[in-house]
């Protein structure tokens, strides 16, 4: 099914990505009244995955989470969306597609030669103990920050950040001090993207 979102108060909505393996098609419409449409259709997506659009600072834009798994086609209005780069964003469990789009002078130029496909970090806690695991095929460095709460809620403290450089099967075990109960908040860059997880101990 389709839908239109009419864009307003100079924000935008969009559509976005799909991951690898998953076909996806993007149509564009400039309608005699100039109205900017651009439709993106998603093959085998499932419930609960994302799509997003996100300027090129990183700030989300629009955010919708898929209702049905199978196919997602939905038409956007983008007349109201300012000049400028932005890309769609598809977000999987472990992989996320981007595909870069800019609006200017009334048309919508999509970037297709610049698509990308990444795998997100992911991380388990076992007892005291985090595994975290990343395939980086285009060796993008992965930044890795882990927080400290004790369990009475006082300021996070930074207890470790490293940066990990040209590599593509990341593999990380990090030790968290037994006698520190309380909760570990773990942020990860890459690709532009943050990542957030929480782990209680």
């Amino acid at each position: 099914m389709n839908k239109v979102l009419k864009l307003s108060l100079g924000l935008l909505v969009m559509i976005a990505s799909m991951t690898s393996g998953y076909a996806n098609t993007i149509t564009k419409n400039v309608d005699e009244k100039g109205k900017m449409e651009v439709t993106l259709t998603l093959e085998n997506v499932k419930a609960g995955q994302l799509v997003l659009i996100k300027d090129f600072s990183g700030i989300t834009i629009y955010k919708e989470a898929i209702k049905k798994t199978g196919v997602y086609n939905n038409t956007f209005n983008l007349k109201a969306l300012p000049e400028g780069n932005y890309y769609f964003e598809h977000l999987k469990d472990y992989q996320v597609k981007m595909i870069p789009f800019t609006v200017k002078n009334e048309k919508v130029t999509v970037d297709r030669a610049n698509e990308k496909v990444f795998f997100k970090p992911v991380i388990r806690a076992e007892g005291n103990m985090i595994y975290l695991t990343q395939l980086a095929l285009d060796k993008k460095d992965l930044k890795v920050s882990i927080y400290y709460t004790d369990n009475f809620g006082f300021e996070s403290n930074l207890v470790l950040s490293e940066t990990i450089k040209d590599t593509v099967n990341i593999e990380r075990i990090y030790g968290l001090s037994a006698s520190k109960k309380g909760e570990y908040k773990v942020i990860m860059s890459t690709n532009g993207e943050e990542f957030v997880e929480y782990i209680k101990l």
